[in-house]
């Protein structure tokens, strides 16, 4: 039986990684790191263990229907009472890597423009900026109001969303460029 390249490479990187962090976890526990661990993990009630269920529960939804994880986790992590800030923090520090694989998707598919990405880039890292800086303080001063006016737009969010996966097909076929 003839094994792709490919396929090897793979497995020899997977092999790789479960090494690692089977060494790395009987490190900790050798040197009682682990407990510390666990500890530190006990005094946020478990919240951690919650928030990565939320995120691999919002991460298959996402994966199915292409859409719909920052929805299913803002609700969930506020519902479990965590500032707007840091909900909106662990979202986008998680979708960073999400993005960045389908981006990298796209681009070996020659399916990006340029020229719209050249004109959307500076606009979209300010307006990046300011959405986070003005939620950093506003979340932390006014979190009911900042949770209210959250709450809402992910309501909104979630009606599109239902209404996009249950609309019918399109009759018409796409046109496509000609080149």
């Amino acid at each position: 039986m003839v094994i792709s390249r490919k396929i090897q490479i793979r497995l020899n990187v997977l092999i790789v990684m479960l090494a690692v962090l089977f060494i790395t976890i009987f490190s900790m526990y050798e040197l009682g790191y682990l407990d510390e661990l666990l500890t530190v993990l006990a005094r946020d009630h478990y919240i951690f263990y919650w928030m990565l269920l939320v995120g691999v529960f919002a991460e298959i939804v996402a994966g199915s229907m292409g859409m719909g994880y920052g929805v299913i986790c803002t609700t969930t992590l506020m519902f479990l009472n965590i500032p707007p800030h840091i909900v909106s923090a662990s979202i986008h520090s998680a979708e960073s890597f999400t993005t960045a694989a389908g981006s990298l998707s796209h681009i070996k598919l020659k399916n990006v423009s340029k020229s719209l990405v050249k004109k959307l880039a500076v606009p979209a890292v300010i307006g990046a900026v300011i959405g986070a800086v003005s939620l950093t303080y506003l979340g932390e001063y006014y979190a009911k109001i900042t949770k209210t006016v959250i709450a809402f737009y992910t309501l909104y969010l979630g009606f599109q969303i239902l209404s996009n996966a249950f609309k019918k097909n399109r009759t018409k076929p796409l046109k496509r460029k000609q080149t």
